[in-house]
C-alpha cells in the first residue's frame, strides 16, 4: 500500500530538474556582482554631480567676492599658498559622517 501511495505522489508532483548548489551559488554571485556594478556606477554618478555642484558654487563665490577679476597667471602664482590655506581650513572643519 505504501508503494501505491508513493507512486500516486510521484505522478501528482513530478520533480522539476534540480539546480545544483554550485549553479545556484554562481547565479547568486552573478546577481550580486551585477548589483555591485550598478551601485559603483551610482556612486560615481553621485560623486560627479557633487563635484559639478561644488565647481558651480566655487565659481559663484569667486564672482561674489570679486576674485574673478584676477587673471589666470595671478591665480597660478598664488595657488600653492591658496591650496595650503584651504587644506588647513578643511582639516579644521568637523568631518561629515558617511551615510
Amino acid at each position: 500500500m505504501t508503494e501505491v501511495a508513493n507512486q500516486e505522489t510521484d505522478t501528482k508532483n513530478p520533480k522539476a530538474p534540480r539546480v545544483s548548489r554550485a549553479k545556484n551559488l554562481e547565479a547568486r554571485l552573478a546577481e550580486m556582482e551585477k548589483k555591485t556594478k550598478e551601485l559603483r556606477e551610482k556612486l560615481r554618478e553621485e560623486q560627479r554631480k557633487e563635484r559639478e555642484e561644488n565647481s558651480r558654487a566655487v565659481a559663484a563665490l569667486h564672482k561674489t567676492e570679486g576674485l574673478d577679476v584676477f587673471d589666470v597667471e595671478a591665480w597660478a602664482a598664488a595657488m600653492p599658498q591658496v591650496k595650503a590655506l584651504l587644506e588647513k581650513a578643511q582639516s579644521a572643519l568637523p568631518q561629515e559622517a558617511d551615510a
